[in-house]
């Protein structure tokens, strides 16, 4: 969490929750301090200097803080937008992107909390972000490539080294084996070749074999499983049945 008493920064908006009947707290994700908490006075008036508009979930901003005294809340000096979303403007015309952004920022609202400060962290959810965006056609397997290589930022990536087209792989110890747990907590072989691939794949590139709705979700539960034993309180993704519905092809 930032330390600095005033800060100018670029961030991504993790959460905005309302504070009181004009005012709100938001989470801004930052490249160099990491997660500050910005308390926005008045922001919910119809006079406020800033609008709400720019503290969407997953806004890209650009933003100059400052710290209230003997509180671990900033204040907002002025904000703006750094990237404006193209498919914001034809939402209706790609819904496939929209659901998938909503996975997205499901999934990023779950993991990154207050003592996340990664640069690296930062820079692959940009990246992601800026992707999922400008691409002229989704991949309806980018959430599932998403998925995987996020959980390499947060000290239990899963760990492919020695893969064998026979491998399962163990949940709760987070490697690969030819022997189903004891406990059950698996992820079968077919599950494993995919999400392998998904390793070593571009975000935006279809998964050979990840080619129905129903493999896909399947994919997904079983990497919410493994991110739900290593992650306290994580709860089912929400989105992911809404996603079986839309992207069927």
């Amino acid at each position: 969490m930032a330390t600095d008493p005033y800060i100018k920064t670029q961030g991504i908006v993790l959460r905005t929750i309302p504070y009181s009947e004009t005012s709100c707290i938001t989470n801004v994700f930052t490249r160099d301090h990491g997660i500050v908490p910005c308390l926005i006075k008045g922001i919910r008036k119809k006079t406020a200097k800033h609008k709400l508009a720019h503290f969407k979930e997953l806004s890209i901003i650009n933003l100059e803080i400052k710290k209230y005294k003997n509180s671990n809340l900033y204040y907002v000096v002025d904000v703006s937008i750094n990237y404006l979303y193209a498919f914001f403007m034809c939402f209706h015309q790609d819904i496939n992107k929209g659901c998938i952004f909503m996975f997205v920022n499901e999934l990023i609202n779950k993991c990154i909390r207050d003592e996340v400060n990664s640069k690296e962290l930062y820079d692959f959810v940009y990246n992601a972000l800026m992707e999922l965006d400008q691409c002229k056609k989704v991949s309806f397997s980018f959430h599932v490539v998403f998925m995987v290589q996020f959980a390499e930022f947060f000290g239990f990536a899963l760990n492919f080294d020695n893969y064998t087209e026979k491998s399962v792989f163990n949940i709760s110890e987070g490697i690969l084996t030819e022997e189903i747990p004891e406990n059950n907590l698996y992820i079968p072989s077919q599950y494993v070749e995919l999400i392998h691939k998904a390793l070593n794949s571009k975000l935006n590139d279809p998964i050979p074999g990840c080619n129905t709705a129903e493999i896909r979700k399947n994919i997904v539960d079983y990497l919410q499983l493994f991110y739900q034993y290593h992650f306290p309180k994580f709860e089912d993704i929400k989105s992911t049945a809404v996603l079986k519905q839309i992207l069927r092809a």
